[in-house]
Parts: C-alpha cells; sequence; structure tokens
C-alpha cells in the first residue's frame, strides 16, 4: 500500500464520521442504508439502474493507483461483454489490488448471479450486512462494529 493511502481502520473511520450526522457515536439502519443507495447511484455512471464489473472498474479507475479508466466509449461494450462471460464477481489483482480469491465487495450483492446488481440486490445485501455487524441486535452499529469489515476475508 502507498504511503498515501488510507488504511482500511483509517477509510472506514472517517466513512463512519461522515454518516454519524448525529455524533452519538453509532449509525442505525436508516443511515447505512441511505448511504448505500447514495453509494449506488454514484457507481451507476450511466443511470441505467444496473451495476456491471465494467462500470465498476470504471468508477474505481481514478482511485487506483497510476491506472487511468477506460474510454468513455467502451464502457457499453466492456458491460454487456461482461454479461456474457460471466466476468466480475470476483475482484482481480489489476482492479483491487488484492488477491483473485476476494469476492467484489459490490458484485457480491449479486445473488443470482446475472453479472449486474441492481439497486434492490445491492440494498438486500447491505441489509444482511448489517444485521451481520450488529451482532448485539441492538439495530444500531458503533464504530468497532463497522471495523469488522477491515477483518473479514
Amino acid at each position: 500500500m502507498a504511503a498515501c493511502e488510507p488504511s482500511c481502520v483509517e477509510a472506514f473511520s472517517a466513512w463512519f464520521k461522515r454518516l454519524d450526522g448525529d455524533h452519538d457515536g453509532t449509525i442505525d439502519r436508516d443511515e447505512f442504508l441511505a448511504d448505500g443507495r447514495r453509494q449506488f447511484a454514484a457507481m451507476d455512471l450511466d443511470k441505467d439502474g444496473v451495476l456491471t464489473p465494467a462500470e465498476l472498474a470504471h468508477y474505481r479507475a481514478p482511485y487506483e493507483p497510476g491506472a487511468k479508466p477506460p474510454p468513455e466509449r467502451a464502457l457499453a461494450a466492456d458491460a454487456a461483454s461482461d454479461r456474457k462471460s460471466g466476468r466480475g464477481h470476483r475482484a482481480s489483482s489489476d482492479e483491487s489490488g488484492g488477491s483473485n480469491d476476494q469476492p467484489d465487495p459490490v458484485m457480491a450483492a449479486d445473488i443470482n448471479f446475472r453479472h449486474q446488481v441492481k439497486l434492490a440486490d445491492f440494498i438486500d445485501h447491505l441489509s444482511r450486512k448489517f444485521l451481520a455487524l450488529d451482532i448485539g441486535q441492538h439495530g444500531r452499529l458503533a464504530k468497532p462494529d463497522i471495523l469488522r469489515w477491515c477483518h473479514e476475508p
């Protein structure tokens, strides 16, 4: 990891602080899912209500060290190719900096293996993630709950 890149704990701590608008030290399910909806809208570059591996790669490209985003005209062709070929459920070392063994955090919401994620899929995935992180079933996540994400395989 480059010196200028935040660690997982730093990144999630900053995200948590942003979401905890009332500064009560917790995030409730509504706040968590509202942020998911906001993030989905930001990633849905062509505003068709569907995320594809190509669209995600294009969205993430500016954040990758040394990476250049693909040309705009290639986005639609790449998305169609992804749907046909079945690419996109695993993050490649080129896309995430990690290994091919880890599921892509967004495409993991594609439980029907359609190689696309709709908003309802994404929100269902986040709802399950919220419940898994809310071990005490309080309906709220504290910062240590969120930081468990940094230690998941």
